[in-house]
């Protein structure tokens, strides 16, 4: 949607659910790069697609069969695209966060043990988003852990900046102009923000939050 226009236009599928490179099956994830090409993630074909204002993607990540490994994904969720273009999916069904650099046919894993969950440091439990500071730690949202784990890409294990038995379900997270870490608490339907990832200092309520991602 341009800002102030009435309608929308599509600019990645739009032809209906299916495999071939014209569809979209089920889209999780969403990022936009610094040359306004959109990247998908698809859990209902395991992979991530770039669309570059065209009516055909490319996959970027994952081969369209789910997996754990190094070629495959297994219901991919958040997306963030650095500066390189290089790709970092967070493998929901893998509990793992894969580093995908421009064309290379596989993934490498940089945070997390392949299809084994739990609540150590070095493991996540179903996450769900991912973002950058700019330092270049990385920021996972570990949805099943009610955490946010922090990462430097690559490390044996991440560190807890904010958690919360009260959450329930959270899902989308990011890092606003301020340095807060802003996350969507989904079942509880409510926007928390932590203040440099030192504890809640705003709570918002949004009716509708269960539709964010």
């Amino acid at each position: 949607w341009i800002n102030g226009q009435p309608i929308g236009f599509t600019v990645a599928g739009g032809r209906g659910s299916g495999a071939t490179l014209d569809k979209i099956s089920t889209s999780q994830g969403l990022y936009v790069d610094d040359q306004s090409r959109v990247y998908v993630s698809e859990i209902g074909n395991d992979r991530v697609t770039r669309w570059d204002n065209t009516t055909i993607g490319v996959i970027i990540a994952g081969n369209g069969t789910a997996g754990n490994a190094l070629n495959q994904l297994r219901d991919p969720w958040g997306i963030y695209i650095d500066s390189n273009y290089t790709a970092f999916v967070v493998d929901r069904g893998n509990h793992r966060v894969q580093m995908w650099e421009t064309g290379s046919p596989v993934g490498q894993t940089v945070a997390g043990i392949s299809g084994v969950s739990g609540p150590w440091s070095y493991q996540f439990n179903l996450p769900t988003s991912i973002t950058f500071d700019q330092y270049g730690y990385m920021y996972i949202m570990d949805s099943g852990n009610n955490r946010i784990q922090r990462w430097w890409p690559g490390a044996t294990y991440g560190t807890t900046v904010a958690s919360s038995t009260s959450f329930y379900n959270p899902r989308g997270l990011i890092i606003d102009p301020l340095g807060n870490l802003v996350l969507a608490d989904c079942s509880n339907h409510r926007v928390v923000s932590f203040s440099g990832g030192c504890g809640p200092t705003t709570t918002t309520t949004i009716p509708t939050i269960s539709t964010l991602r």
